[in-house]
């Protein structure tokens, strides 16, 4: 509430219990090379989101005047907490992951499939990996129950190339459906 008095000249401001609500964005990148990062998990105050294309989440309504705790974590990347100093504006957060070593290989089927993590196939699995499961509760769940069961039948389609090859042209069908 605004007190004015014309014959003073004073304007009063009193404050009264209002509770203020800003958004925070968080943008997240390679300390490495400076690209965004997509699909990284980042979370605060009890909310998670994913980064979008850019490398960003945007946090709305998040409670001001207070002190968070924001976690960022992408497979592949050293995970990073930091403490957000969060006040009564709109708050911009930028975080720099470190590669590191992922703690289960990328795309183990396909990898095994495919014979190399650098196949030209893997880039697209990854893409809709991280642009549209990773954007949903349904695709997340998704990705660690691959990531959880994918490691040991990786170790039997490399040993069996009648097998890589089924996968091979499974994983074809499914790529056409993605592009």
């Amino acid at each position: 509430m605004v007190k004015y008095n014309p014959s003073e000249s004073i304007v009063t401001v009193i404050t009264i219990g209002i509770e203020v609500a800003v958004s925070v964005t968080v943008n997240v990148d390679d300390a490495g090379t400076g690209d965004p990062i997509v699909g990284a998990e980042a979370i605060l105050a009890e909310q998670a989101l994913f980064t979008d294309a850019g490398g960003t989440a945007i946090f709305r309504n998040v409670p001001g005047n207070e002190i968070y705790t924001l976690s960022i974590s992408k497979e592949g990347y050293a995970a990073k907490t930091t403490t957000v100093v969060v006040g009564s504006v709109d708050e911009t957060v930028n975080v720099s992951l470190t590669p590191g070593v992922p703690p289960v290989p990328p795309c183990a089927i396909a990898t095994a499939a495919y014979g190399s993590p650098l196949a030209p196939e893997l880039g697209v699995f990854r893409t809709y990996r991280d642009e549209v499961l990773l954007q949903n509760r349904i695709g997340r769940l998704f990705v660690r129950i691959y990531y959880l069961t994918s490691p040991p039948v990786a170790k039997i389609l490399a040993k069996n190339e009648t097998l890589r090859i089924a996968v091979r042209n499974f994983l074809g069908k499914i790529l056409e459906r993605i592009k």
